[in-house]
């Protein structure tokens, strides 16, 4: 069998590159595949509604060189892949519209933003919307991340820097979003309570934040209170190092803002014990409640405000807690699988 082209059409936020390597690495697994990374820009945001318009008022999509109107595109218009692979609702329309143009299977992760479902071969995504069709493979927030992913990060973190052992915790920081509001007090109470966990404890930190951390968050995380307590602070929009995998592979305890589902995820799925931390102003949607509330009910966490951070006992949870028994991903790896299976390039 010759080499497949899988294109994966990226918007480049780190999070949607994450779930669409996640799916892209499982067909690469399978199939002597070559992935072909596009990294594209929607040019202004109200071309959604138009390319949504058009998608699905028509039969037939345009010529494929129509995307230069809406998309930055480096490189132009790439040419016939054998599969294309996508996430976030940016590059859904232009995906869609290649799959159509090109005639290959498509495969999305995500919520698919009112296109109709014909122009996706699957879809890959934490509701049943597409489940009585048989596109929808359910998923909580495609993930890389397993305990022995961490686990490698986390040895090779500590051969190139040169620390010792020692117990430590991960707080991982994210931002306003999803219905979650912080403000500057907030940010001040995390960083101080922080401080006392470590003392209670007895414990180092490792402390990542996100694209979404606003700059007088990041600025509390560098202060010297905090490095009094941090053995190695990322400040993800200053900082260009990967070591994300390796804080959650060298955690004894997870502390994670739940604001980011895609967060929460990736903590769970190293198996550690998660403290799933919300500020004051938390208005959960349909959807981020149904992964919060899986993930609870199966004692993956411990939910708490930032108030009770310190505050609560958390020490039964933490040595009771059994991460999941199985990878997250496994799941949605069998089900993939099954669907490639099913091409045609796959005998």
């Amino acid at each position: 069998m010759s080499t497949k082209r899988v294109l994966v059409v990226s918007d480049g936020l780190p999070g949607h590159y994450k779930k669409t390597n996640a799916v892209a690495q499982i067909i690469r697994k399978r199939f002597d595949a070559e992935i072909e990374w596009l990294n594209v820009k929607l040019k202004f945001g109200a071309y959604r509604t138009l390319m949504r318009f058009m998608l699905n008022r028509t039969t037939r999509v345009p010529d494929a060189n129509w995307l230069r109107m809406f998309y930055k595109i480096p490189g132009g218009i790439p040419p016939a892949p054998d599969m294309i692979v996508s996430s976030g609702g940016k590059t859904s329309f232009m995906s869609a519209w290649l799959a159509a143009h090109y005639g290959c299977p498509c495969v999305f992760i995500g919520q698919i933003r009112g296109i109709e479902k014909r122009y996706f071969t699957r879809i890959v995504a934490s509701n049943f919307d597409f489940q009585e069709d048989g596109k929808h493979i359910r998923s909580v927030p495609a993930t890389e991340i397993d305990p022995d992913v961490a686990a490698e990060a986390a040895e090779e973190y500590l051969r190139s820097t040169g620390l010792p052992p020692a117990r430590r915790w991960t707080l991982v920081i994210g931002g306003n979003g999803g219905g979650y509001e912080y403000k500057p007090a907030d940010w001040r109470n995390l960083r101080d309570k922080a401080c006392r966990l470590a003392q209670q404890h007895g414990i180092r930190w490792l402390v990542t934040t996100s694209r979404r951390t606003p700059p007088v968050a990041e600025d509390l995380f560098l202060s010297d209170e905090m490095r009094a307590c941090a053995d190695d602070v990322l400040i993800y929009n200053r900082d260009s190092r990967v070591v994300y995998n390796a804080f959650l592979g060298l955690a004894d305890v997870i502390v994670c803002l739940e604001d980011s589902g895609k967060m929460l995820t990736e903590s769970v799925a190293s198996g550690r014990p998660v403290l799933s931390v919300r500020p004051p102003v938390a208005k959960t949607n349909d959807r981020s409640w149904a992964l919060i509330h899986r993930f609870e009910t199966a004692g993956y966490i411990h939910r708490m405000t930032i108030d009770e951070l310190g505050e609560s006992d958390v020490s039964q949870f933490i040595a009771n807690h059994q991460g999941p028994a199985e990878p997250l991903m496994k799941r949605v790896r069998e089900e993939v699988n099954e669907f490639l299976s099913t091409l045609d390039w796959a005998a």
